[in-house]
């Protein structure tokens, strides 16, 4: 699933990472996800068309972002339009992005009314747990593994581990009725996306007090510095003989 298109950006934002990676990921990760979903994806065993699929997650997700970006990135007025009401756009496709939600939990409203207290609860644990794992993968990948500075290591986080919401309520719509109420089987996805947003915030508002530029040293070169066996050599300094180990004083 590619990550979000909107929330994720604006997080990486606040946390002061590197926002043109974050966008570069994101255009990245929705145009490959709009070809490779509809080809990988199978469910239970039940088989699914996958070019309708392609065809409306391309219609819904993929031809907006790239006219959107197009259009902003080759007409200057649009450009300026954008920058004037920049606020106003992105309260706007939460609100379409919001009725699309309730439109597809209205329409299982019967069911997920006899969802029991309970179930809501773990619904938001098994969230909260998946993101967690999703980050600390990430957050190692990024340090330790990549060396990333910490601008990049910032945007890599939070845009590998937040997932769309939009993409996936897309797919879960030309879900077959025999895998079960399209509402109940979205709920998953609408818990998962809140407890990221609000997982995320917390982690960009403390992160944004970290402006350090250092990259770590990834392991495999501290594996590659501890196999190199030490060189011995011999240095004259001012009259006095010295002898190095590993090249340093």
């Amino acid at each position: 699933m590619p990550t979000t298109i909107n929330s994720g950006v604006a997080l990486v934002k606040a946390a002061k990472g590197n926002v043109a990676l974050a966008l570069l990921l994101t255009v990245a990760s929705n145009l490959l996800g709009s070809f490779t979903l509809a080809l990988l994806l199978v469910v239970d065993d039940v088989a699914i068309d996958p070019f309708p699929l392609l065809l409306k997650l391309i219609s819904m997700i993929l031809l907006p972002l790239v006219l959107g970006k197009l259009a902003r990135e080759s007409s200057a007025r649009v450009l300026a339009f954008y920058s004037r009401h920049k606020l106003a756009l992105s309260l706007l496709s939460s609100v379409v992005m919001s009725v699309i939600v309730w439109m597809s939990i209205s329409s299982s409203a019967s069911v997920l009314k006899q969802l029991a207290w309970q179930n809501v609860i773990g619904l938001l644990i098994v969230g909260i747990l998946i993101h967690v794992i999703y980050l600390t993968f990430n957050y190692a990948a990024a340090s330790f593994v990549l060396g990333l500075t910490t601008p990049t290591r910032k945007a890599v986080v939070i845009m590998a581990s937040q997932k769309t919401l939009p993409m996936a309520i897309t797919v879960l719509n030309l879900f077959p009725p025999s895998l079960g109420e399209p509402g109940l089987i979205a709920a998953p996805c609408i818990t998962s996306h809140l407890v990221q947003t609000l997982i995320d915030a917390f982690i960009a508002g403390k992160w944004s007090m970290l402006q350090e530029e250092y990259a770590p040293v990834p392991i495999w070169r501290r594996f590659a510095c501890c196999s190199r066996p030490p060189i011995a050599t011999d240095r004259v300094v001012q009259g006095t003989k010295l002898k190095l180990s590993g090249g340093v004083i």
